[in-house]
């Protein structure tokens, strides 16, 4: 058990510092003193996940379905398991999924517009759900993937999760030739 949670802590710590150029100030950073926990893990999220839609924007729909290797998904694959993820992650904080909602069907969805639609989605919820928690509701007892944790722990997997597949799209966008928007 602790070997999973000192890499998801590692990859946190190196997706913080990703971005931080020598150039730009603390503020241009995102670094400003915040009052809440959920304030901290906003500002990446909200950089992580506008990366993401830019991104896969900006490929098109044979290149979201390219696979490196037969035995792999496809980036619109991996959108569709973010998309479903999200949702699930965000419930561990005790917001519940809407029962309209079907998580299969999200994962299944192949179709770039749909696919960005749904993500969009899924990112305002993910963001809606951390931005409602306050540092007392961070401390709370949550089951996360049927183990005791914290609300705090599902919001950190919430981010890295995010992280985790924007580091895949840039590498999936890259060995097309797709320069990712922000590094022009």
């Amino acid at each position: 058990m602790k070997e999973p949670i000192r890499s998801l802590l590692l990859l946190l710590a190196l997706t913080l510092a990703h971005g931080c150029g020598a150039t730009s100030s603390p503020t241009q950073r995102g670094w400003e003193q915040s009052t809440s926990t959920a304030d901290d893990f906003l500002k990446r999220y909200d950089r992580l996940s506008s990366r993401i839609v830019s991104l896969c924007s900006k490929m098109t729909q044979r290149q979201l379905d390219w696979r490196p290797t037969p035995a792999v998904k496809s980036m619109i694959e991996v959108l569709g398991h973010l998309n479903a993820t999200q949702w699930r992650l965000a419930s561990f904080t005790g917001t519940a999924v809407p029962s309209d909602l079907d998580l299969k069907a999200l994962e299944k969805l192949t179709e770039k517009s749909a696919v960005l639609t749904a993500l969009k989605r899924s990112n305002a919820h993910a963001r809606a759900t951390v931005a409602a928690l306050d540092n007392a509701a961070m401390e709370r007892s949550a089951e996360v993937w049927g183990r005791p944790s914290t609300v705090r722990f599902a919001v950190l997997l919430i981010v890295a999760h995010q992280a985790e597949h924007l580091g895949q799209a840039i590498a999936y966008g890259r060995s097309q030739g797709v320069v990712p928007p922000w590094s022009r």
